[in-house]
Formats: structure tokens, C-alpha cells, sequence
């Protein structure tokens, strides 16, 4: 397919990936850019839409109320970011024309609407969510405190700096040792990039933090920068995602976020500060790395983001962007070595393992066992343990694919004699002569089988395992995820390989997903089998 990119004089930074992506399998040109020299004129437009079979406009900016209303002989999709919103340039676009509105955030496209009202009468709106490419910041080395901040943004008035500067004087006066990093250019006119230096060195002097604060520039490698960093903050007035919050978060460094409009929808709120006082406080919080990374994974990968494009533009450009199961990371490593690699790093077993979702999982399986009178449980995938912890079996054997996990487990449990922990090789495991118990669990696993071999191996050994019962606590449909999660309809497979087998019963979760508490809500649910 021939598919042309319209930038209009904006840059092409969140459309990389994209590019990457769809220039694989079609034929891709770019019209416009930041530089100068890339602008484009209305010959080259004209012509770009006549070779186009797919015309895309990024930014709904100066560019856009022209373009929609040029002949063309196909479809039409604009992305808008944020800024495009307070702009007149929607107002001023022929949207009748247009096939596919996709805006990159909920409250972004409330602002829109606010703006525009008939847009949506006019065209298709759907949102789609920001994505980044986890393999390109990955969890720190080391969390040993550093005592240095950061600040990752262009240096300007929708930044805040002022903001940032304040909420840092209130934490360094309690910790001599903090500093401030910035990484950023000053961005505007001429008169706003000279007002705003003024006053950011006057202030770093008035607040007495001119050896604790640094400006280092625009950073090339943001992912270096950040290697050091204790804590994020970000002051913004204004965002639709928030790129440098997200690359923070996957490296496992606890955000600061400013209460922007919206921010709710698309960061946890345990993260937000409305005052200088309440930002401080959340200096001191105690955080989990791993599960500020799950988060992003859960919710922002690059896949995630992908195959929600595919979906959006199935109707009008079939198979632009490749399915999700041939869209694997070339970076990722595979069920089996990224599980090991994390626990090997110190990570857990997620969220899930943990709180109140923890203890919905440990009352419904103690209840069950006691119910049935069961005296022997065995877990394919028995994690880091914590889970376990709260479980009361007679007897239990626990397996898992990551031998660090099984090591893990075997020294947190080594005085208890009715546990037992072994390594799972798939490939090698032989359910007749492998452990068997009256009850055989899988929690939170099998949307993590990303590989449908893997997938296929496990769910024979599982129900191969259990004399009586099967418990299994996942979701049940077909989605994609990040890269080590894949939502499988884990029934059909039953109903079609182990008819000897019912559903007994199914629990509801009742704390379903909600992605404004992504780690204490969950896409699982119990479902109970026994053979007929």
C-alpha cells in the first residue's frame, strides 16, 4: 500500500515507530517537518495525495484545514495530540471529509469536543493511547538512592518550571543532599526563551539552589540520563501522555506528576500533587519499581499501541500495521528468559501477588480447598511465592519455568516440609510421571504464554496433573498485551481438548480491571473445573 504522511511544519517524534512499522511492508512517503527545509509545498502535497492510497495527518494543526478539503481519491486519517485542541485549526477543518479522527487521550478529546461540538457527528472519533518501545528503557541497575532528581521536557511555559523549581526548594530544605537535573531547551519566541532564563537562574539564586540545580540541555540518550535518577517530576499544565513520565516509570523511578487535567486517566493517582506540600510527601513514599514498569507495560507498549491502530484502521487499510502475533519485540526474549531475567533482577511476580487481590485469590482457593476436603495442591507457575503465603494446603508442589523463582521459593519456604518446589521445563515435563495432587492451580499464567506452543504444552500438563479439580485465575477472551502478556480464551481450548472435563463453578472478580488502579484491579477471574 502507498501511504503518505502529512507533518505540516511539525516534527515526526511520535510517529517513529509507526514508520519503522508500516515501512516494512508498504510504500511510505513523509510530506513536511519541523526543519524548514523539510516544508512542503502545494505541488508536492497535490501530488502526495494523488500517489497516496492512504493519506495520514499527523497533528490536527496549521496544516490540516487545507489538506481536508484537497481532492483526493482516498481515505483520510488524522491523529491529534494535544495542543491541536486549544488551537482554531479544528474549528476550521471540513471533518465530513475526513474518515478517521484518532485522538491520542480521553480528556484530550473531551477538550476537542468542548471546542468543536459536531466533530462527532462529522467523522469517526476513537481514541488512541500513546505507545513506547519498553526495550529501550529498561529497569535500572541499581536503586541504591542517588539523591539526584530529574526533569525531562523543553523548557517553556506549558512546562511549568516555575512550579518545578518550588516543589524542589520545598524538598531540598529537609535533605541537603538532593539535586535537580534538567534536560531540556529553552523553547519558544525569542521573547519567551529570554524571560524564561531570566527568571529560572534569578529564582535558582533567590532560592539560594545554585550549586543543586543543573540545566544540562537537550539529552540525546534519555535513557542514560535517567540510569542515575531517583525520582521524575514533571509540572506540566498540559499533557495528552507524557513521554518522559512513561520512560521513567518503565525504568522503575518514581514519578512526581503535577494534577494536569486529566492526569487521572492516565497515570495512578497515587502519583499526583496538586500542592508544593503534597508533592514533597510524595517524595518520601515508599514505591515499588516493578510495579511502576507493570504499569506501563499493562498499558502503554508499543504492541498494545499497534494492534489498537490495526483494529481502528481495519475498515479502511487492511493490514497496514502486522497482526499482534507476528509484532513480537525482536528484543523480547521469550516466556521462559524474560521471567527468569526478572525474577534473577529482583523483581516480583506482579501486582497481582500482592493486597487485596492477593487476598481475594487466598480466601476463594482456602475456601474451596476446605469445601472439598482436597489434601494435595500442585501449581504450575508458583512465582516468587508471595501468594502462597497466604495459602493453607495440606500439602502443596509448586513449579515454575524460572529457576530463580523456584530457588526463591525454596528459601523462603525451606522449614516448611509440606512444600516442595521444582523446575518446569516444558518441553521435558511428562505429566504421568511428573507430581500429581487432587487440586492443580494456574494463577495469573496463562495470559502470560505468549507463545502458542508454550500455551498448548502447559494446559495439557495442568489438567494432566489434577485427579479431581482444576482452578485456573485468568482472563478469558482473545487480546493482545505487552510483550510477555497474550489474553487467550482459555475455555475454548478445554471444550475442545479435555471434554472430560466441566466447568463446576466461576468466580467474578470483585475488583475487575479499572486503569485508573491498574495494580489493584485485575482482568481475572476463577473458574473451577472437575471431570464430568
Amino acid at each position: 500500500m502507498r501511504i503518505a504522511f502529512f507533518l505540516g511544519r511539525n516534527a515526526d517524534t511520535f510517529l517513529r515507530d509507526i514508520l519503522a512499522r508500516v515501512r516494512l511492508r508498504h510504500d511510505v512517503r513523509v510530506i513536511g517537518g519541523y526543519e524548514q527545509s523539510q516544508w512542503a509545498g502545494p505541488e508536492e502535497t497535490t501530488e502526495a495525495l494523488a500517489w497516496a492510497e492512504l493519506a495520514w495527518v499527523e497533528w490536527a494543526a496549521e496544516h490540516l484545514p487545507a489538506l481536508s478539503r484537497m481532492p483526493r481519491a482516498c481515505p483520510m486519517v488524522v491523529r491529534l495530540h494535544s495542543f491541536e485542541a486549544f488551537t482554531a485549526h479544528p474549528a476550521q477543518t471540513a471533518w465530513e471529509n475526513v474518515d478517521l479522527l484518532m485522538v491520542v487521550a480521553e480528556h484530550i478529546r473531551a477538550e476537542l469536543v468542548a471546542r468543536v461540538p459536531d466533530v462527532i457527528r462529522r467523522t469517526r472519533v476513537e481514541i488512541l493511547p500513546n505507545g513506547m518501545d519498553l526495550s529501550r528503557f529498561p529497569l535500572k541497575r541499581s536503586f541504591e538512592p542517588t539523591h539526584r532528581y530529574a526533569f525531562v521536557a523543553s523548557l517553556r511555559h506549558t512546562k511549568c518550571p516555575p512550579l518545578l523549581l518550588q516543589c524542589f526548594a520545598a524538598m531540598a530544605k529537609t535533605e541537603p543532599r538532593l539535586t535537580l537535573h534538567l534536560a531540556g531547551e529553552l523553547f519558544g519566541n525569542e521573547l519567551e526563551r529570554g524571560e524564561l532564563d531570566t527568571y529560572l537562574r534569578h529564582m535558582t539564586q533567590i532560592l539560594g539552589l545554585e550549586n543543586r540545580v543543573f540545566f544540562h540541555g537537550r539529552v540525546a540518550d534519555v535513557n542514560g540520563f535517567l540510569e542515575d535518577k531517583d525520582m521524575l517530576l514533571s509540572t506540566s499544565l498540559r499533557e495528552s501522555f507524557g513521554y518522559n513520565i512513561v520512560e521513567a516509570m518503565a525504568k522503575g523511578i518514581r514519578p512526581l506528576i503535577h494534577h494536569f487535567p486529566g492526569a487521572e486517566q492516565v497515570f495512578p493517582r497515587e502519583w499526583l500533587f496538586a500542592t508544593v506540600d503534597e508533592c514533597a510527601a510524595l517524595s518520601r513514599k515508599p514505591v515499588n519499581p516493578a510495579a511502576l514498569r507493570d504499569f506501563v507495560e499493562q498499558r502503554y507498549s508499543l504492541e498494545r499501541h499497534l494492534a489498537r491502530l490495526s483494529e481502528l484502521l481495519a475498515p479502511l487499510a487492511p493490514g497496514i500495521v502486522e497482526p499482534q502475533s507476528h509484532i513480537r519485540k525482536p528484543g523480547f526474549p521469550g516466556t521462559a528468559a524474560y521471567w527468569q531475567a526478572r525474577y534473577h533482577a529482583g523483581r516480583t511476580s506482579g501486582a497481582g501477588s500482592y493486597g487485596r487481590l492477593a487476598a481475594f485469590k487466598a480466601d476463594t482457593l482456602n475456601a474451596f480447598v476446605a469445601e472439598h476436603g482436597i489434601r494435595s495442591v500442585v501449581e504450575l507457575g508458583c512465582g516468587d511465592g508471595n501468594q502462597l503465603a497466604l495459602a493453607d494446603y495440606p500439602d502443596y508442589t509448586g513449579l515454575d519455568i524460572a529457576p530463580a523463582a523456584v530457588e526463591q521459593c525454596r528459601q523462603r519456604f525451606a522449614g516448611d516440609p509440606s512444600k516442595r518446589f521444582l523446575a518446569y521445563d516444558p518441553q521435558a515435563f511428562r505429566p504421568d510421571s511428573g507430581p500429581r495432587a487432587e487440586l492443580a492451580l494456574s494463577l495469573d499464567v496463562i495470559y502470560h504464554l505468549v507463545e502458542d506452543a508454550l500455551f498448548e504444552a502447559y494446559m495439557d500438563h495442568l489438567f494432566g496433573m489434577a485427579t479431581r479439580f482444576v482452578a485456573i485465575y485468568s482472563s478469558d477472551r482473545e487480546e493482545p498485551g505487552a510483550p510477555h502478556v497474550r489474553h487467550r480464551k482459555f475455555t475454548t481450548w478445554i471444550e475442545r481438548n479435555r471434554p472430560e472435563w466441566k466447568l463446576l463453578t466461576a468466580v467474578p472478580n470483585p475488583y475487575s480491571y479499572d486503569p485508573a488502579e491498574p495494580d489493584d484491579t485485575s482482568h481475572s477471574a476463577f473458574y473451577f473445573f472437575t471431570r464430568k
